[in-house]
């Protein structure tokens, strides 16, 4: 059995080639990920109230599971990330966010023309404003990241059909004591998730909350140490089994 000290690690784990393996790690980034999602919370309120937020000067309205469901049968590729998006994606969901699409029928060429013109309006830098509807989906779907932290699969669906629509707002209701057709188009979709992670609570039994910063640094600290450990075998030809850690 090899004895190796904690000073003859940490000097190994000082290393350039040790730290593009910490800069690699899977597990190191969801951590850190994770501890950044804090700062998500401000947004996420803003979602889960309702409020309107602002993007090129353009008011738009929360983002709901039934104008998600439009935007996906209208294969816009932020909801369905078939292909890269493009600025039509950026266009249509812009003028989605902006205007009340939801009452203008199954026309979707029209709304597609319509939303190209606003979008040469007032989209100044279309890089910007991908980013800035990107940020938008994400914190819709920011709750969902309570069932993830807890290795839950997180929504299991795949398609966003009607199925799923109809499936999301009637939990929804179900908590919230509202209409399903309210959960439907006037609910922001951030709070649809919320319930819904309020649903797989009851259904598991499990807690689904988030880790503190003192837990997300711990799990930090020993996941270094971790790679340290393999680190050291793999440049020494050595089995884990084979080295006692002082």
């Amino acid at each position: 059995m090899i004895e190796v000290s904690e000073f003859e690690l940490q000097t190994l784990m000082t290393s350039d080639e040790f730290s593009r393996v910490l800069d690699n790690d899977p597990v190191l980034n969801e951590l850190e990920a994770e501890l950044e999602h804090e700062n998500d919370e401000l947004l996420q309120f803003v979602q889960l109230t309702g409020n309107c937020i602002y993007i090129d000067g353009v008011r738009l309205r929360p983002l709901t599971s039934a104008l998600w469901t439009m935007l996906y049968l209208m294969k816009c590729n932020f909801m369905t990330g078939v292909h890269d998006v493009g600025h039509d994606d950026i266009d249509l969901m812009l003028y989605a966010l902006s205007h009340n699409i939801l009452t203008a029928g199954g026309d979707f060429a029209d709304i597609r023309k319509k939303a190209a013109e606003f979008g040469k309006r007032h989209i100044r830098d279309y890089d910007e404003t991908g980013t800035d509807l990107a940020e938008v989906i994400l914190n819709a779907f920011y709750p969902l990241t309570l069932l993830k932290a807890q290795g839950a699969s997180g929504s299991k669906f795949e398609k966003y059909d009607c199925d799923w629509l109809v499936t999301l707002a009637a939990i929804a209701a179900k908590h919230s004591g509202r209409t399903i057709e309210y959960c439907m188009k006037e609910m922001p979709l951030a709070l649809c998730w919320s319930l819904y992670v309020q649903h797989r609570r009851e259904v598991t039994g499990e807690s689904y909350s988030r880790r503190t910063s003192i837990e997300i640094g711990k799990a930090q600290f020993e996941r270094t140490f971790e790679l340290g450990k393999m680190f050291y075998c793999e440049k020494n030809n050595l089995k884990m089994d084979d080295v006692t850690w002082l």
